[in-house]
């Protein structure tokens, strides 16, 4: 299901929110995922999350060629479309700050990664008298993991930790300071299947720490720590490092972090325009 369209996107103008792509040059999601499952190729995950990954891998390749998509609408009627594909941009950190209605602040961010911290800071200044706020972590694929500890201080008064992790030689405590200027109001996190990695460790710390609500579908469950080996050939190795687990020992790795609030987004809420886990 399409939940989305970029406006510089290859498919703008002729995919639309709501509608459902039921293959991709000539396969369907179910044939994408089984192979994508067998190959292995990279982290697999849960089905939900895997089948996009497999749809994704399907959809990129050279620039030259053309995916055709079987697509239905709302209405039921099918059609073929071939989409051009255009060159992928560098990953870059995307933050938005505003206030919704009943002064409630909301902060929403792609990556861990750049002036995350800086932003951040600078978003709970603004929010320091809303009545309550909302980090959007849906999407979120993580990124470095030591902003998890700098966003938590913003966020918390108290010292604390969101958790450990077990390297090979040593165990290393993500702890957080916690800061007296800290936003100390009702705090509610959003998370999907796409949110991994440092989403993951920031959410269940501070849900174990009892700081937070987290609200939507369980998470990715991908929270190993990582390094990315460049090889001869100009491919590349990513491969783990240490073992992560909260501070009760629970694994999230698999796992994912369990919403206190399940809410499932469905296609009648995307076509209609309803954001029901922000509601």
């Amino acid at each position: 299901m399409v939940v989305k369209v970029d406006a510089d996107a290859g498919a703008a103008g002729s995919i639309r929110v709501g509608e459902v792509i039921e293959s991709i040059n000539g396969k369907s999601p179910t044939q994408l995922w089984e192979v994508y499952r067998k190959a292995g190729s990279g982290f697999v995950g849960r089905e939900t999350s895997g089948t996009v990954r497999a749809a994704r891998a399907e959809l990129s390749g050279a620039l030259s060629e053309q995916p055709a998509l079987r697509v239905r609408n709302a209405k039921g009627d099918v059609r073929t479309v071939s989409v051009a594909r255009k060159k992928a941009a560098p990953r870059e950190l995307a933050f938005e700050s505003k206030r919704l209605d009943g002064q409630i602040g909301y902060v929403r961010f792609n990556l861990f990664l750049g002036d995350l911290a800086e932003k951040f800071k600078t978003a709970m200044r603004e929010h320091q008298d809303a009545k309550g706020l909302i980090v959007d972590l849906r999407g979120n694929g993580g990124g470095i993991g030591d902003l998890s500890t700098a966003l938590a201080s913003m966020l918390s008064r108290k010292a604390g930790t969101l958790g450990e992790s077990r390297f090979r030689y040593e165990t290393r405590q993500f702890a957080y300071a916690g800061s007296a200027d800290a936003y100390d109001g009702k705090v509610v996190f959003l998370v999907d299947e796409f949110s991994a990695s440092t989403s993951e460790v920031l959410a269940g710390g501070l849900q174990q720490a009892k700081r937070i609500l987290v609200v939507g579908e369980p998470t990715a469950g991908a929270v190993l720590p990582s390094i990315v080996a460049l090889l001869p050939s100009g491919g590349a190795m990513q491969y783990a490092i240490s073992d992560f687990r909260l501070a009760d020992q629970r694994v999230l790795e698999g796992a994912g972090v369990t919403p206190d609030e399940v809410v499932v987004l469905t296609r009648e809420d995307v076509v209609a325009g309803r954001d029901p886990v922000l509601a």
